[in-house]
Order: structure tokens, then sequence, then C-alpha cells
């Protein structure tokens, strides 16, 4: 459903996940979220983030970037993403 939404080229995403529901696994991000050439503000709360080859990250146009309760599946993950956003004003992890 993400992967969908991505590929329709938005500009605004918001995914949360409910934390606190028994068992509730996280969400994992689809690969072509680190892609995404129209994002300009991402916001994601409690999901997972799977770590990709830095050259497979591009998010050239977010300004905005929310990341609570994220779950890194790697060590280079978060600063790959930041130094993938070129024009990143505002972060909050």
């Amino acid at each position: 459903m993400i992967d969908d939404v991505v590929k329709r080229r938005v500009c605004d995403l918001m995914v949360t996940n409910n934390p606190y529901v028994v068992n509730e696994k996280l969400v994992k991000m689809p690969i072509s979220l680190y892609s995404c050439a129209t994002l300009v503000n991402l916001n994601l709360s409690f999901v997972a983030m799977n770590n990709l080859p830095s050259e497979s990250v591009c998010l050239p146009r977010v300004k905005t970037l929310y990341l609570h309760g994220v779950k890194f599946d790697g060590d280079s993950i978060l600063g790959t993403l930041v130094s993938s956003c070129s024009v990143l004003e505002d972060l909050t992890v």
C-alpha cells in the first residue's frame, strides 16, 4: 500500500504505526520510498527502515524529515538517509 502511494509521486507522506497494540509488528518501508524524487515532507512513526546501499537512497526534495520510534535495520541507514536529503531544513529524530 505504501509503495502504491509513493508511486503516485506524493509530496507529503505520513506513516504512523500503532505501537501500543500487543504483538503489532513494525511496518517496513518499501524500497521505493528511499528514492522518491517528489517527497518534500516525510513523517514516519513506529516503522522499520531497511539498510540499503547509499547509491539507492536519493530524496532530493525532502525539506522536513520527522522520525519517531523508527527502527533502523543497520548502523548506517540514518546517516545515509539524512545525507540524501540535500535541501533538508528540519530534522527530528
